[in-house]
């Protein structure tokens, strides 16, 4: 009891501090894609008296002919693919294919994601359970252990049997940097999305012994930031998605130049010069006063959210881009290992933020499209996937007989430390097979 008590203030302020219906509109902003982000200028612009569009959107016009260019295989392609978004099932079946799953695993993977409805969640889950584990001869264990892997894909909540399922899935993927803000989250979400749906927030917050302000900006951060709906945004029949790039790096005599887009040709939007006017009008009463000095604020507010959006979009981009100085010159091949930790710290904002920020943002590079997820790659003993796999590739064609145990004693040598299993899942990947294959 005394622990609840200790820890209850902490979760109330800690709620308070990271979802303030303001941070929330802030962090939304860094989260759109730029055509989402037009959408959104566009619809305040109508709605509020103070907002004036002073450049309309040109970027995407001029930009859209060149950004699938991708001529690299190794990656380009990777991201080509994805930007060329179908149905959500072919977009979810890509991102499969880059898994390197077991074949058998794959199969069943390919027919869970079949029965995805339009929404991304998968139908009638338990009849499908009970024909998979008998067709395939798995236990209940090994098809929810595939069906998580699906759930770890793009769009974040896709897989899910249940809403509340998917809302969780999302809870997770924010990887917010306190635990106890996720732990109140999910509780919120598992015991009490009925009560939340009818704003009791009283009766949610004698539960779990938290402040009613602290469920308030809880439900406030679940509607503006979590979907339920995660297919919402597919088309129901194929057709190009084109995406936009935010940015253009180029290397110009081995310097990094680099073309902020959404400052030169994005939308953009200033305070309506005659606010201050139209709030002086000494006709005014106090309600339509109080009502024009709301739209105010919040024309204020998104202005200073896209401007803080735009500065912190050029510093990441100029943080990653002279990480991977190599890559630009060399190509996919040499692109570092680049932990999104690390670009939160160097911008000072959650790790969550990074990473939503670098899932939608595209930049065009000389080697082809990329998200800036794409140039964040997972670090693998140093390496990132792509070398690791060219690695094992080049000691394969060296030593044609070699055992994947000896490939991974001669990776190991280079202060690899990998382990056999791991160079087996990159021979597979590669399409190589067994030194017993080999040397038939």
């Amino acid at each position: 009891m005394q622990l609840k008590q200790t820890l209850a203030p902490k979760q109330v302020q800690t709620l308070k501090q990271m979802l303030h219906p303001k941070l929330i509109q802030m962090l939304r902003m860094f989260h759109h894609s730029y055509a989402d982000l037009v959408s959104q200028i566009v619809e305040e612009a109508q709605e509020n008296v103070f907002l004036e569009i002073i450049r309309e959107d040109q970027l995407s016009h001029q930009k859209s002919s060149q950004h699938l260019t991708a001529p690299d295989k190794e990656i380009g392609e990777y991201s080509q693919k994805l930007s060329s978004k179908g149905s959500l099932i072919d977009f979810v079946k890509t991102q499969l294919s880059y898994e390197n799953l077991p074949p058998n695993t794959h199969t069943i993977a390919l027919e869970l994601i079949d029965n995805l409805d339009n929404r991304g969640y998968i139908k009638n889950f338990d009849t499908l359970k009970q024909e998979l584990t008998q067709k395939y001869a798995i236990k209940e264990r090994k098809l929810l252990d595939i069906l998580y892997i699906i759930q770890s894909l793009e769009p974040e909540g896709v897989g899910a049997r249940t809403l509340k399922e998917c809302l969780l899935i999302q809870i997770k993927e924010h990887d917010f940097e306190e635990e106890q803000l996720t732990e109140v989250l999910q509780k919120i979400v598992t015991h009490h999305l009925d009560d939340l749906a009818k704003t009791n927030y009283t009766k949610i917050a004698k539960a779990l012994d938290l402040d009613e302000d602290g469920i308030k900006a809880a439900h406030e951060f679940i509607k503006e930031n979590l979907n339920p709906n995660p297919g919402a945004s597919f088309p129901q029949e194929t057709h190009n998605h084109h995406v936009t790039p935010s940015f253009e790096v180029h290397l110009e005599n081995h310097r990094i130049q680099l073309t902020n887009y959404e400052e030169t040709l994005g939308i953009n939007i200033t305070l309506s010069k005659n606010y201050d006017a139209i709030l002086q009008n000494p006709k005014l009463d106090t309600e339509t006063r109080n009502f024009l000095n709301e739209k105010l604020r919040k024309a204020t507010e998104l202005i200073e959210n896209i401007q803080k959006r735009r500065e912190n979009m050029e510093k990441l981009a100029k943080f990653i881009t002279e990480k991977q100085l190599p890559f630009l010159k060399k190509g996919p091949i040499h692109l570092a290992p680049l932990l999104q930790k690390n670009v939160a710290e160097y911008l000072h904002i959650s790790q969550a933020t990074v990473s939503r920020i670098v899932s939608a943002k595209y930049i065009q590079t000389p080697h082809g499209l990329f998200t800036f997820k794409q140039l964040c790659p997972r670090n693998h003993f140093g390496k990132t996937s792509e070398q690791l796999l060219h690695m094992v590739q080049a000691l394969i064609s060296e030593h044609p007989s070699a055992s994947d145990q000896t490939l991974a004693t001669y990776l190991q040598e280079q202060n690899i430390p990998i382990a056999r299993r791991t160079v087996t899942k990159y021979r597979l990947k590669s399409g190589i097979g067994s030194s017993f294959q080999r040397n038939v």
